[in-house]
């Protein structure tokens, strides 16, 4: 893990414990993350989704991140309501590190057991306008829309319309028919490709969860964030790692996690980072290198931990 022991702070936000929040569920989470170069970067610029969603469901208590080279920062919130760091380096390096600390503490969502929801929704026209772009599938070839569609439909009909048992089964049959396996993917897998292979990682299950949904005319987000797997790493799948889940828009309820990669729906042992259409609107770093360069080296660790957990650490 990168440590940035002697580097003070370059941004910090804090905020009380909220009384009615249950211990077992407030997280201390260290995310350093380090680009290295084969020779001298000279000028670049980059945008952070590294800091925590703050709702009736989750409280960022205290975020501070460290970085190397120092420089200011810019803050904002994108189309989507993430918060933004952006900041631009101007001076040579060929190390970038960001670590940032956060405790965010979590409540549990609305139990959807009992709530009935049946297609086809009624949209009031406000609601439609503005999940419409998260209705509609990416473009693919006409034959593999067609066979996923096909797909996306048997559920729906095997749930007799009814809206969330349909997204529970296509979230539990992700997780039981397809294999997690790092390094089974790269970035430009196809959608089509991970449903023909029946393997991948979180963000190859999110995106063919979406991908289903939206055919389906289900408003779907693509959520990033961190998951705790317990302190021996034994609970969920894809442990010490920022990880991916679908969040699906319901009437009258609002926004519902479900994560495919463990088959089960987001709660208190899922932290929220950033949400966008796509993995691309949602990743936690991203940035653009103004010098040519032949080779990048990206490592990335996480640790989550209940509080007090991370003390000896921090």
């Amino acid at each position: 893990m990168i440590a940035l022991p002697q580097l003070a702070p370059c941004f910090i936000k804090s905020s009380l414990v909220p009384k009615h929040w249950d211990e077992s569920t407030i997280y201390e989470i260290i995310h350093s993350t380090e680009y290295a170069y084969d020779q001298s970067i000279q000028s670049s610029e980059h945008w952070l989704r590294l800091t925590p969603t703050q709702d009736n469901h989750q409280t960022l208590l205290d975020f501070a991140l460290h970085l190397r080279p120092e420089t200011s920062l810019h803050a904002f919130h994108d189309a989507y309501g993430n918060e933004v760091l952006h900041f631009s380096l101007k001076q040579p390096y060929q190390r970038l590190m960001m670590e940032t600390r956060c405790t965010v503490a979590v409540m549990e969502g609305r139990n959807l057991d009992r709530v009935q929801l049946q297609r086809p929704t009624a949209w009031s026209p406000l609601e439609y306008a503005s999940l419409q772009h998260l209705m509609l599938a990416d473009p693919l070839p006409e034959q593999q829309l067609r066979i996923l569609t096909d797909y996306a439909r048997q559920f729906l009909e095997e749930a007799r319309g009814e809206i969330i048992p349909t997204i529970d089964a296509i979230n539990q049959t992700i997780f039981r028919d397809f294999t997690y396996k790092p390094g089974s993917t790269v970035v430009g897998t196809s959608v089509f490709e991970v449903f023909e292979k029946r393997q991948g990682v979180c963000q190859d299950f999110t995106n063919l969860m979406l991908c289903l949904l939206r055919i389906l005319n289900i408003p779907a987000l693509y959520r990033t964030g961190y998951i705790y797997t317990g302190e021996e790493n034994e609970s969920h799948i894809a442990p010490d790692a920022s990880h991916a889940w679908v969040e699906v828009f319901l009437p009258r309820i609002g926004w519902c996690g479900w994560d495919p990669t463990n088959g089960s729906r987001a709660g208190t042992d899922h932290v929220r980072l950033a949400a966008g259409r796509s993995s691309y609107e949602a990743t936690p770093t991203s940035g653009t290198i103004y010098t040519p360069f032949q080779s990048e080296i990206l490592t990335v660790h996480v640790k989550v931990k209940r509080r007090g957990a991370l003390d000896h650490e921090l």
